[in-house]
């Protein structure tokens, strides 16, 4: 029963790291939209 509960936790384990992964390249992906929208505007602001 304790090596089910371990490889259960592995799982979870393992599961929760590619999850953080997954959100980390969103993050860093939303990070280089956010820049290109600030780059847009202020591109326009100065057009203004």
């Amino acid at each position: 029963m304790g090596k089910i509960v371990r490889d259960l936790d592995e799982y979870n384990l393992k599961t929760c790291i590619n999850k953080l992964r997954d959100l980390s390249v969103e993050r860093v992906t939303l990070k280089h939209q956010l820049d290109e929208l600030i780059e847009e505007y202020m591109a326009l602001e100065r057009q203004i």
